[in-house]
């Protein structure tokens, strides 16, 4: 007799069951996708249109760029008055960004207004004016920001560009302190920044990033266009960060003075 081991021939039902195993996966993948594509189509047919947004966001500035000229529609240049908005316009601009003087970081340590950032960068043209960009969370009408609800992706994240006058005032309200820091950078840096941020901001135009309040927000996209620019990583403490890789042109001998210089509010 043959002592090999015959295995069982396997019953109907096992049979069955192994069927509709094999059967139910891919149903499964088809459904989930279904799913994914539902929730995408959704969320476009829904984005609400220019009046649905709160003022502060109403447009995204839509921008043109030929060689070094640079024209800005629906550039922000807000009128305040007695700590609350007089007058939201917006309004057109065109510079030419050979000429950009100075470049600054104006920060905050202290928490801001909501979904204020404690960053923005202001591009000095010289007799042209003062270009300042914010990055922020994009709010609908009678939205309340809130950062928890913001690392759901729930908010676009979108780049405000305006008067320097206009969101350095929302800046001010609360009343923390507030630090101008010019950078340290070259004039062909300055252009290389200016550049990459306008660049960014009309990608945004035709496909807006989405805001997180861990992954991506004002402070990390910030440190990334400086890196860009100087190849230097700036950690998210930006102030302490800039003075120790000397990218800020003010002489100062600790980070304490350099403050006592800087603070807009106290001078």
């Amino acid at each position: 007799m043959s002592n090999k081991y015959k295995h069982p021939k396997k019953t109907n039902h096992q049979k069955i069951s192994k069927n509709k195993k094999s059967f139910l996966v891919p149903k499964l993948v088809i459904f989930i996708c279904l799913i994914v594509i539902g929730y995408t189509v959704i969320q476009k047919s829904v984005t609400p249109k220019t009046t649905n947004w709160s003022i502060e966001h109403q447009f995204i500035s839509n921008i043109e760029t030929y060689k070094n000229q640079v024209y800005f529609n629906k550039f922000r240049n807000f009128i305040y008055e007695r700590g609350s908005i007089k007058k939201n316009q917006w309004t057109q601009k065109a510079v030419d960004n050979e000429y950009i003087e100075k470049v600054e970081i104006i920060i905050s340590e202290e928490n801001n207004i909501d979904h204020i950032p404690k960053e923005m960068i202001v591009f000095d043209l010289g007799i042209q004016g003062k270009i300042a960009i914010s990055i922020e969370p994009r709010l609908k009408s009678k939205q309340l920001f809130s950062r928890k609800k913001g690392f759901f992706n729930i908010y676009d994240l979108i780049y405000v560009i305006g008067s320097e006058n206009d969101l350095l005032t929302a800046r001010k309200l609360n009343g923390n302190p507030l630090y101008r820091l010019p950078l340290n950078i070259t004039p062909e840096e300055s252009i290389q920044l200016f550049t990459d941020m306008i660049t960014s901001t009309k990608k945004t135009f035709i496909s807006t990033k989405k805001y997180n309040s861990i992954f991506r927000h004002s402070n990390t996209e910030i440190r990334k266009h400086l890196y860009q620019v100087t190849g230097k990583k700036v950690s998210n403490n930006i102030i302490k960060s800039l003075y120790k890789k000397n990218l800020i042109d003010v002489p100062a001998e600790s980070l304490e003075v350099l403050k006592e210089k800087t603070n807009i509010l106290s001078q």
